[in-house]
């Protein structure tokens, strides 16, 4: 079985470097803000449309609509 691209660089990564988000997989050092370019961690982080968000970039441009769709904990409205 083909090992998946990762989903920002779309060059394979293997087991020990991948992170999986919201069913997608990423180097580690791909795993970033799509606005601010920081790095994400498991659980601090939110995804819309297969972009992920850190906390703060997340409640700035949170909507209801985008907002009904996670279930965050950390990042509170």
């Amino acid at each position: 079985m083909p090992t998946p691209p990762c989903h920002s660089c779309e060059r394979r990564v293997y087991m020990m470097e991948r992170v999986c988000a919201e069913g997608l997989y990423f180097h580690r050092e791909c795993f970033r803000c799509s606005t601010c370019s920081s790095s994400l961690r498991q659980g601090m982080h939110a995804f819309d449309s297969g972009q992920g968000f850190c906390s703060c970039n997340y409640n700035e441009s949170c909507t209801r609509s985008f907002c009904s769709r996670f279930d965050v904990k950390t990042m509170q409205h």
